[in-house]
């Protein structure tokens, strides 16, 4: 992979390229080509064409906002992102690398991004355009799992609906994004109906908690503390009969 060029702190600074392919794409006649390079990243940002995986339905905006935090997104707003020191909780150093990441991880890429990708300039483009935070962004992974209080079911139906809906759809399933996606209630119970009840509380707080990076697979982000909070994890197995 094509290393990203850096400033201080492994920063990604591409403007004076971006212009110059902007400045190219409003030279072309049709109107995908005209976009600039902003409403090109835009797109790229809202929909799954930034992976080439077969059946990818993630986009970026599945898991990020780009305004202010939504409540309940796995990760943080990436307006401003391609300038920011470190990524995943500082784990990461290199702006393109940690792109790569999840869309390798959660989006199943095939090919990683090279520096001069079209794609890779409109979309850092796109995140550049309308400023935002350059600070990291907090990202507390709980990385032993423990049980949590017993919740209030009636407030965990809103939890449900601003954390889990946009992929699983209702706790059955309906209206989820793929059929891939599990339903909370039946296919988690199905998938781990020789577990006890306790252990698949466990497991569940783990699917939540760790997701794909500590040992249990699928394609899962993780919630960090910031995203969900115990009270409201605990809120969401209320309400799911967990």
């Amino acid at each position: 992979m094509t290393r990203a060029p850096k400033s201080a702190g492994g920063r990604f600074v591409a403007r004076a390229v971006l212009a110059a392919v902007s400045a190219a794409l409003l030279g072309c006649g049709d109107d995908a080509r005209t976009r600039t390079a902003e409403e090109r990243g835009e797109m790229l940002f809202q929909s799954a064409v930034a992976s080439d995986a077969p059946g990818n339905v993630f986009a970026c905006a599945t898991c990020h906002g780009t305004t202010a935090q939504r409540r309940f997104d796995t990760g943080s707003s990436l307006l401003g992102a391609p300038n920011r020191p470190s990524f995943w909780g500082g784990t990461e150093v290199d702006y393109l690398r940690g792109l790569n990441q999840c869309r390798r991880g959660f989006m199943g890429a095939s090919q990683d991004y090279a520096s001069t990708d079209r794609d890779a300039l409109d979309l850092t483009a796109y995140l550049l355009s309308s400023g935002g935070s350059v600070s990291p962004q907090p990202f507390s992974v709980v990385t032993t799992i423990t049980n949590v209080a017993n919740g209030d079911a009636t407030r965990g139906e809103s939890v449900m609906v601003a954390a889990c809906s946009r992929c699983h759809g209702d706790a059955d399933g309906h209206d989820r994004l793929s059929v891939r996606i599990p339903s909370l209630r039946a296919d988690f119970q199905r998938a781990h109906a020789t577990y006890t009840p306790a252990e698949r509380r466990l497991i569940f707080i783990e699917k939540v908690r760790h997701g794909s990076f500590l040992g249990y697979g699928g394609d899962m982000p993780p919630y960090g503390l910031e995203a969900m909070g115990d009270t409201d994890l605990s809120d969401l197995l209320a309400y799911l009969g967990l």
